[in-house]
């Protein structure tokens, strides 16, 4: 199953893509924050990483900096 790690600080965005990820047979990880994001990467190496947030700038850059360079995971910022 493709895991995708999603980060976005709006807990009710958060709650309607993991469900519709979920329906749509997807392991779906939600995180609120950047530094939160980073840990979830880190332990549960997500197939994809998808930044909804308007997260501080240097989240944003370490989030898709760790994905490339770690775990070689595509990154998509909205």
């Amino acid at each position: 199953m493709t895991k995708i790690l999603v980060v976005d600080d709006e807990p009710q965005i958060l709650r309607a893509l993991r469900v519709n990820l979920a329906a749509r047979h997807y392991e779906a990880a939600v995180a609120a924050d950047g530094a939160t994001a980073l840990c979830q990467a880190a332990e549960w190496h997500p197939d994809l990483i998808i930044l909804v947030a308007l997260l501080v700038l240097a989240y944003a850059a370490s989030v898709t900096d760790l994905a490339a360079a770690v775990f070689s995971c595509p990154t998509l910022a909205l």
